[in-house]
């Protein structure tokens, strides 16, 4: 198996080379459109800040949503024979696809971190004793990246054509949106037990707040009216295992994509076969 993953992994490096360059150049662009909108207040007042690493929150899930939500379906018919005949097994194929993505991701993570360099803040780290907060941020970003990664794969192998896979993206984009708090706050219980189950970017949200310790920033309004008290919100709680906390649960949302693609896909091939 050994055998099959590295010559599946230098195969696909070389026939996907031209969407992978595609891709790390658009997250490029993304990353420094967000950043240069909202850069003049980032990390003055709450309220810009929040704006602000909301949107890179909803910049990393969509990059990694356009990295793969079509990755299976452009090969599906040359891989597929490969897979009833065992040329390939669909656990070679799933871990070089893992592999190849993760690669992908982790240089996306590190153009998204390194734009963010750029400002001014406390540069100590909030979980690694002697470490930098850019460890922090880089780690952040690319978790929340492979997680949007690993759920357009999974979308990849469950839908049928590309039109229903990109009609799908902008339904998750906007449930994350909604869901994620960072917009609208979510009053009702249900709603925020369906946002802590299912929603990667409400715990992107709650890491880079914390991370950049957003709660201790004033209120724009507070030029104006200083009497007025920030209120701290509880999304956004300082601490390292708060963070932790919050990596863990977007962990935990990009094995379980990873799980549920490669029992589909063995399902497919077994009833093709």
């Amino acid at each position: 198996m050994f055998r099959q993953i590295c010559v599946f992994v230098r195969q696909n490096i070389t026939v996907q080379k031209r969407n992978i360059m595609k891709n790390i150049l658009s997250s490029l662009f993304v990353f420094s459109v967000v950043v240069y909108t909202t850069k003049d207040s980032f990390l003055k007042t709450y309220d810009a800040s929040k704006t602000l690493l909301f949107s890179y929150t909803m910049a990393c899930v969509w990059i990694g949503l356009f990295n793969t939500v079509l990755l299976y379906m452009r090969s599906k018919q040359y891989l597929i024979p490969d897979l009833k005949s065992r040329l390939l097994s669909v656990r070679a194929y799933m871990i070089g696809t893992i592999v190849i993505q993760a690669f992908q991701c982790m240089i996306q993570a590190l153009i998204g971190a390194s734009i963010l360099t750029g400002f001014d803040y406390d540069r100590a780290s909030l979980v690694l004793k002697k470490g930098s907060l850019n460890v922090d941020i880089f780690i952040t970003i690319y978790l929340l990246i492979l997680a949007g990664d690993m759920l357009g794969f999974l979308l990849s192998i469950v839908l049928k054509n590309m039109e229903s896979a990109l009609a799908c993206v902008p339904i998750f984009l906007i449930s994350q949106m909604l869901f994620s708090e960072g917009i609208l706050s979510l009053g009702n219980d249900y709603l925020k037990t369906f946002s802590k189950g299912f929603i990667e970017a409400r715990y992107g949200m709650a890491a880079f707040g914390s991370i950049f310790k957003i709660n201790n920033l004033p209120l724009a309004l507070n030029e104006l009216y200083p009497e007025i008290v920030q209120t701290s919100n509880d999304l956004f709680e300082i601490s390292s295992q708060y963070i932790l906390s919050c990596w863990r649960h977007i962990g935990i949302m990009i094995i379980v994509p990873i799980l549920l693609s490669g029992i589909i896909l063995t399902i497919k091939v077994h009833k093709k076969s």
